[in-house]
Formats: structure tokens, sequence, C-alpha cells
């Protein structure tokens, strides 16, 4: 039996069961990662200087990600970035409903411009019972817009077990790099 809400012969679901199906897949399944984001306030996306002996400005290292759903119901929420120097990518997050879940998202990046890289991340996605019940796919394109900060613009596609295109959702997030530094005592 084919789900409404997953009918592929229908030309669009209802709004709001798609809405539903949706925020259950993000808010239990993903914890969100960097996706069902909203915009954050613009930073410009310029060229970062760096003198000819310095190495290019990069996102290789860790970072704390603010992650600000796009729905107004679901309050930002913490995220953390991991970029190797391989164009690897690790990603997690503690988001709505169930932010003990901590989902981990795997996934890849590679510069597209001086400082401007695009990173996708794969999700698994869970139910309220902690069952798989399929994957996402982040889609962020990630501007540094200091060498020690970034802003993203992401797109979200969910898809249900069988691998077919439930929703896309798309939204922002900003990052500040973590650094070695002790706090003072």
């Amino acid at each position: 039996m084919i789900r409404p809400e997953l009918d592929q012969n229908r030309s669009r679901p209802d709004r709001p069961l798609a809405r539903a199906l949706a925020m259950a897949l993000l808010s239990v399944g993903v914890g969100l990662s960097a996706p069902v984001l909203a915009q954050t306030e613009a930073e410009p996306c310029l060229p970062l200087p760096y003198a000819a002996d310095e190495a290019r400005p990069s996102i290789v290292g860790a970072w704390e990600v603010t992650v600000v759903p796009s729905d107004p119901g679901i309050p930002p929420f913490l995220g953390f970035y991991n970029f190797f120097s391989d164009g690897n990518a690790i990603f997690s997050s503690a988001g709505p409903p169930l932010p003990a879940l901590g989902n981990p998202g795997h996934g890849a990046w590679r510069r597209v411009g001086s400082n401007v890289f695009d990173v996708v991340i794969r999700q698994n996605t869970f139910d309220e019972t902690l069952q798989a019940n399929g994957s996402l796919r982040i889609e962020s394109r990630v501007c540094l817009t200091a060498l020690n900060r970034f802003v993203t613009s992401d797109d979200v596609k969910i898809y249900d077990p069988e691998g077919n295109e439930v929703v896309t959702l798309g939204g922002s997030a900003r990052a500040q790099r973590l650094l070695a530094i002790r706090s003072a005592k």
C-alpha cells in the first residue's frame, strides 16, 4: 500500500501532510543537520585577502554551527562540522525533538572559489521509536566570511526508505571555528 503522502502519482501532496511528514522526519530523524535552515543575517561572500606566501583560507578544521530552521516554530540548535584536508566531512547535531540522538552525517567537500566551498552530507533518519525510516541529503554552499567564520546556503532533500524523495527544504546556518585556546580561569 502506498501512503498518500508518498504516492508518486499525485501531482503534489497536501501541504499540511507534506509539512507534517517533513517535520517528523527532520525533527526526529535528523536532529537536523545544517540543513532545514533559514536565512541568517546576510554576510557578504567576498574574497578574503591573504598574502602570496600564505595558504589560501580554508574550511579545514572543527566548527560550531548554529542551525536556524526555516520553520519559525522550531528554535535554533547547535551542530558541529569537521572538515578534513582530504575532502571528507562529518556533521552532527542535537536538534529537536530527540537531542540525545546526535545523528551523525558523513560527506565530502570541495573548493569552488577563493573562499567558497560545496559540501554534501548524508544522514539516516529515524522515527519516534528510533527505527530507521529514510535518509536525507544536505547540499550546502559554504562561504568563509572571515578566517574563523562561515555562513551557508542549504538545500535538504528527505527520502523515504525506498529512496523516493519526500520533500526538499532550504535555509542557512552560521559557524565559528573551534580554536585550541584554553579559557581563562
